[in-house]
C-alpha cells in the first residue's frame, strides 16, 4: 500500500468506491484482510479450502453490501466485522438444516411403560438410536451430549 492510500479514511474510500473507483475497494479489503481471514479461521476446523472459499463469498458478499447498505458514520471497521459475522452465521446455519435434529424424546420412556416396566429390549433399542444420533453430531457437539446423558 503506498503511503498516500494510507491517509484517506475508511468512509473516504467508501465514497471513492461508490463513485467507481475500484482500487479504492482494495485498499480497504488489504486493510482489513487479516481480520477477515481470523474470523473465518476461528468459525472454520482449519480447512484451508473452506476458508478460502468463505473469503472468497465474504469479499462478493462485502462489494455487493457496501455499494448500498453502509451509512458512512466512521465505524467502518465495526460494521465489517459485523457483517462478516452475520454472513458467517448465516452459511453456518444454511450448513445446520441439513443435519437431522437429535429427538431427545427418545429417552422418554411413557410410550413403552407396562406396569412401570420397561423391556429391556426397548430400553437397548433406544440406546442404541440415541448412540446413531449422537455419532452423527459435529465432535464437540457429540461430546457436551454425551457429557450430559452418560456422564451426568
Amino acid at each position: 500500500m503506498e503511503d498516500n492510500e494510507r491517509i484517506f479514511p475508511d468512509d473516504k474510500l467508501v465514497s471513492m468506491f461508490r463513485n467507481g473507483d475500484s482500487h479504492a475497494f482494495e485498499i480497504l479489503l488489504s486493510r482489513y484482510d487479516e481480520c477477515i481471514m481470523r474470523a473465518i479461521r476461528k468459525s472454520t476446523i482449519n480447512n484451508n479450502d473452506s476458508v478460502e472459499d468463505l473469503y472468497q463469498e465474504i469479499v462478493t458478499h462485502l462489494y455487493e453490501k457496501l455499494k448500498c447498505v453502509y451509512k458512512a458514520n466512521g465505524h467502518f471497521g465495526a460494521w465489517l466485522n459485523c457483517v462478516v459475522g452475520n454472513f458467517l452465521c448465516s452459511v453456518y446455519r444454511k450448513k445446520h438444516q441439513d443435519c437431522l435434529p437429535l429427538k431427545l424424546d427418545i429417552l422418554k420412556d411413557d410410550d413403552c411403560l407396562v406396569d412401570n416396566y420397561i423391556s429391556a429390549e426397548r430400553r437397548e433399542r433406544k440406546f442404541e438410536d440415541l448412540k446413531e444420533a449422537v455419532e452423527g453430531l459435529s465432535e464437540e457437539l457429540g461430546r457436551l451430549v454425551k457429557m450430559k446423558i452418560w456422564e451426568g
